[in-house]
């Protein structure tokens, strides 16, 4: 600041800033150049304390400052998602229309309210500078805040649609930053991504079994866009669970690990069975291969059988507390879902003897029957995966009911 002031010409060309609009102008390059309005806004203090700039023009230039920090924003969305792009949408508005209704304020009124600033920062250039920068952003957050809903809905204009694609649809919840890796909470983490997969595979099975029952295009495709975000967290698992065992990991935390690996297995065949029923689904509905009503609804029924078994097995899973051991439930269905998946082959075999049923309808009955039966088993590996001393309790509960 010295070598400016010691050079009559530069001082000569900085007071002869006049014009609101070059100011505006002057301080919206430097501020984009810097990336930093603070930093523009410190130059200004000192430039004005020192006399190289006439207090009025100050006003401008800081008008200048507040629009030119939003290239940084804008630069930073430029690769980012939809998202980005409007909140960066938001935070130009935002301070362009500020900008505009205090520029027009002060064409109205610079004299005094000049004078006011001066008079409340006891004549003092530098801190009246730093007030008014404080007073112009408080009065816009002030003045545009009740309309901030506009603001949000107009960044949709330029902006329209959402994001579509792997990079939105796949994420992970829990395990997602794997450079901050802790031995603490590394199993922790990884349970509580694997019920989220979990539940994820849960509903596509639900999803596909309702297409399957009842013929519907978009949810089928939904399965198999479904199936491939579950084989995506199936493999993100599979590599945190691996770096995580290269952890020194607590005692506890050690003896579970092998049987997490097992775990995302199951869920993931839980999914490939869901992708199955889509299969079928797709060439009944491909074929017209029509199913008794008896037979939708017996499919139902074991359906609904085996979700339930999945939301024991889950809560029991990530929970592994007493409050949510609900073994003898879990043991109580598989013995029920094997059960009636025996009773409806039997019942399957007789309607076709009897003609009741057609052949192509008989082999998708037989393949979901047989299917939602194995996903009852991969519930109950799941429920008991980290629970090998309730090997003894199973063993209880089969002797009593045998009984």
């Amino acid at each position: 600041m010295t070598l400016l002031q010691d050079s009559p010409r530069a001082v000569e060309l900085l007071q002869s800033i006049s014009s609101p609009v070059v100011a505006i102008l002057l301080g919206f390059v430097v501020t984009a150049v810097l990336q930093s309005s603070s930093a523009s806004v410190g130059i200004i203090m000192l430039m004005a304390a020192q006399g190289l700039l006439a207090f009025k023009i100050c006003f401008f230039l800081i008008l200048g400052c507040n629009m030119g920090c939003c290239i940084s924003a804008v630069l930073v969305s430029l690769n980012g998602n939809k998202d980005a792009k409007r909140a960066a949408g938001i935070h130009v508005l935002f301070n362009v229309i500020g900008c505009v209704i205090v520029f027009l304020i002060l064409m109205a009124a610079l004299d005094p309210i000049a004078d006011l600033f001066l008079k409340t920062s006891g004549n003092d250039v530098s801190r009246a500078v730093a007030n008014a920068n404080t007073f112009i952003k408080v009065f816009q957050v002030i003045l545009l805040f009740p309309f901030m809903d506009w603001i949000v809905k107009f960044t949709y204009i330029f902006v329209p649609g959402e994001d579509a694609g792997p990079e939105d649809a796949y994420k992970l919840k829990y395990i997602g930053n794997r450079k901050s890796l802790s031995a603490a909470t590394a199993v922790i983490d990884a349970i509580h991504e694997m019920k989220h997969m979990g539940e994820i595979a849960k509903e596509n099975l639900q999803r596909s079994m309702e297409a399957l029952c009842h013929p519907d295009k978009e949810k089928i495709e939904k399965v198999y866009e479904q199936e491939e975000y579950i084989d995506y967290l199936n493999q993100e698992i599979m590599d945190y669970l691996t770096q995580a065992n290269s952890l020194e990991l607590p005692m506890s935390d050690g003896k579970i690990l092998g049987g997490l690996f097992h775990v995302v297995n199951d869920i993931e065949r839980i999914g490939d069975h869901a992708e199955n029923f889509a299969d079928s689904a797709k060439r009944r509905l491909e074929k017209e291969i029509p199913f008794t009503d008896k037979a939708l609804r017996q499919m139902q029924e074991m359906t609904e059988m085996v979700l339930r078994q999945l939301d024991y097995a889950f809560e029991m899973f990530s929970s592994q507390s007493q409050e949510h051991d609900h073994m003898r439930e879990i043991l109580r269905l598989e013995n029920a879902v094997d059960e009636k998946e025996k009773r409806l082959r039997k019942a399957h075999i007789k309607r076709l003897t009897k003609g009741k049923c057609t052949p192509e309808a008989g082999v998708l009955y037989s393949e979901v029957i047989s299917g939602l039966e194995r996903v009852g088993d991969h519930a109950t590996n799941i429920a008991f995966a980290l629970r090998p001393e309730t090997q003894d309790e199973i063993e209880d509960f089969e002797e009593e009911e045998e009984e």
